[in-house]
């Protein structure tokens, strides 16, 4: 057993992109299974939970960081919360296609959720739509006019990216 003090840093990412992973593996391999046997009411209790939970870790986040009700808070906050995180363990398939005031249009082209969720079930679909709510509730906790009206998870389906949409219906509240 190597210690820790011994490991380079590449190694370390290793290690911590498998632990994810794994993590994620065992998510689909309780969820699924639950969706599969319940149905529809058990995924849209999942999402509603997730949701109602997330929007207010977001919210509470938003506050600490001081982040405004616009676009680029939004950004700041997935950043921080998701993408960052992803890009140290070398996840860096994210390209903004399009990035106005009102509107912001991402495809991700490497995914470790989806990577985890299909060595836990064999439809990550569902994970994903799952998953969906927790952009979402970062939308609403920076501005409930802010909606995602597109989170298409096209690599679960074969697809070469995914792609997200997200819009500012409004004028920016003040938090």
């Amino acid at each position: 057993m190597e210690s820790l003090e011994k490991l380079d840093e590449k190694k370390k990412i290793e290690i911590l992109s498998n632990f994810i992973k794994h993590l994620l593996m065992v998510q689909a391999a309780m969820v699924v299974p639950l969706v599969e046997r319940y149905g529809e009411e058990a995924k849209e209790y999942i999402k509603k939970r997730l949701r109602d939970q997330m929007r207010q870790r977001y919210k509470q986040i938003a506050k600490e960081k001081k982040l405004g009700s616009d676009l680029s808070a939004f950004s700041k906050l997935i950043w921080e919360t998701c993408l960052l995180p992803l890009a140290i363990i070398g996840q860096k398939g994210g390209t903004v296609v399009e990035a106005t005031d009102r509107r912001l249009v991402t495809r991700d082209t490497m995914c470790i959720l989806l990577e985890g969720w299909k060595e836990g079930t064999d439809k990550p679909e569902i994970m994903c739509e799952i998953d969906s709510e927790v952009e979402k509730a970062m939308a609403e906790a920076i501005n409930p006019n802010m909606t995602y009206t597109k989170y298409d998870w096209g690599m679960a389906r074969g697809k070469p990216y995914c792609e997200f949409i997200v819009e500012l219906k409004e004028t920016p509240i003040k938090h």
